[in-house]
């Protein structure tokens, strides 16, 4: 299989994915670190040059990749217009019971990255992962948790409650970072000029941070939420692989 060659298969959820062996590598070298790759809401993930750059830099650096497509996502099973958070958590567990099941996947050595509402929903359940990087992590409340996260997207008000500051108490992403079992270090990327998370959003995640030994903030100046400028793309690329190179499990 050539790089670049999408080889979308299902998990028991639904949800589409594509596993990735490191460079080079060979069955009898044993176990090897992974990281799952999470995208943001109504993100193209198996077209977007952002994705495919960061998992081909990964896979260099000496890491498996599984690129996840959430349920209603580009790939997978389900409605967009339905599907829930509790849902896109169960997609996220479906594929940590995959990657535990591969005998190359070293079981406590799995990271993940996350783009958006993926670094939101990995914020939600951080205990399994190594490491974590985010890239412009979203927030919401958790308020109607079980109806579809369309619903919550939606909604008028979520701009005005992310311009303020949230304790960990007040989300599950950051109660997730700053209350469970996570014991890993945390990498966040912002954007200069985000127009869908404001900086008090990423406040949110860096008082968070502060509850574990390893916390790293970079921020793109310039940079958008979509991250369409290829310097901008490039920079985030750049910072993430110096991040995953230097924490690569030993």
């Amino acid at each position: 299989m050539s790089k670049g060659e999408i080889t979308m298969q299902k998990l028991a959820t639904g949800a589409a994915y594509q596993f990735t062996p490191a460079d080079g590598y060979t069955p009898d070298m044993g176990r090897r670190p992974t990281v799952l790759i999470v995208h943001g809401w109504k993100s193209t993930h198996f077209t977007s040059a952002t994705y495919f750059n960061l998992a081909l830099k990964l896979q260099a650096i000496g890491y498996h990749t599984m690129q996840l497509s959430l349920r209603g996502h580009q790939g997978s099973d389900g409605d967009i217009t339905l599907v829930t958070r509790p849902e896109h958590l169960d997609d996220i567990q479906c594929a940590l019971d995959y990657l535990y099941q591969r005998p190359e996947v070293a079981w406590e050595q799995v990271c993940a990255f996350g783009t958006s509402y993926g670094a939101y929903l990995l914020a939600c359940q951080p205990a399994p992962f190594k490491l974590l990087a985010f890239r412009a992590p979203a927030l919401y409340p958790d308020d109607h948790w079980e109806e579809p996260t369309a619903m919550i997207v939606g909604w008028p008000e979520l701009h005005k409650w992310r311009e303020e500051t949230h304790l960990p108490e007040e989300s599950r992403a950051l109660s997730g970072l700053s209350m469970s079992d996570f014991k890993g270090g945390l990498l966040t990327v912002g954007s200069g000029i985000d127009e869908d998370m404001p900086p008090q959003v990423l406040e949110s995640y860096r008082q968070a941070g502060a509850y574990y030994h390893s916390y790293q903030e970079h921020i793109i100046p310039g940079a958008t939420h979509s991250l369409k400028v290829n310097a901008h793309q490039k920079e985030f690329i750049a910072v993430a692989g110096e991040w995953f190179t230097r924490h690569y499990p030993k």
